[in-house]
């Protein structure tokens, strides 16, 4: 017997990668993900206690790869910004923060959770990202690229 498949998730609204666009639609910005949110989907606590870590790492952020124009940590974390430079640990930050986000969701129905974090791709990267984390990259002050998602990031219910 093939097990009944749950019904499509039902969107709550799409955030465009132009921060402009996002703001005037209602959207947040979620500096973990690097995206633009639909506020049902925004976990504002969680949010915090990651952003805690990074403050606590005293992680500097940069305008061009070639470090030669900081970046406020409150102007990286506003999203209001093209791409932004750091070092490799974010990235690694950003992985955990996802299935973190993902076991979250997972404890309550429906499910709400973005579209970026129920991609399998995605999840997958992130999954080998932290398996096998190479240790070159980790503290390299300018190899993590901090950019809104090139696409729409759904808020799903379902």
């Amino acid at each position: 017997m093939t097990p009944a498949r749950p019904p499509e998730p039902v969107s709550l609204g799409k955030c465009s990668p132009d921060w402009k666009e996002s703001k005037a639609r209602g959207c947040v910005y979620d500096f973990m993900l690097s995206t633009w949110m639909h506020p049902r989907c925004f976990n504002e606590e969680m949010h915090e206690k990651y952003l805690g870590y990074m403050k606590w790492r005293n992680t500097t952020y940069w305008y061009e790869r070639e470090r030669i124009n900081e970046v406020p940590f409150d102007v990286a974390a506003s999203g209001e910004h093209g791409e932004i430079f750091t070092d490799g640990t974010i990235h690694h930050m950003h992985c955990s923060y996802v299935w973190d986000r993902i076991t979250y969701a997972s404890h309550f129905k429906p499910r709400v959770l973005d579209s970026l974090c129920r991609d399998p791709k995605h999840v997958e990267h992130c999954i080998l990202y932290n398996g096998i984390p190479q240790s070159w990259e980790i503290d390299l002050p300018n190899i993590t690229r901090v950019y809104n998602e090139p696409h729409e990031v759904d808020c799903l219910v379902g």
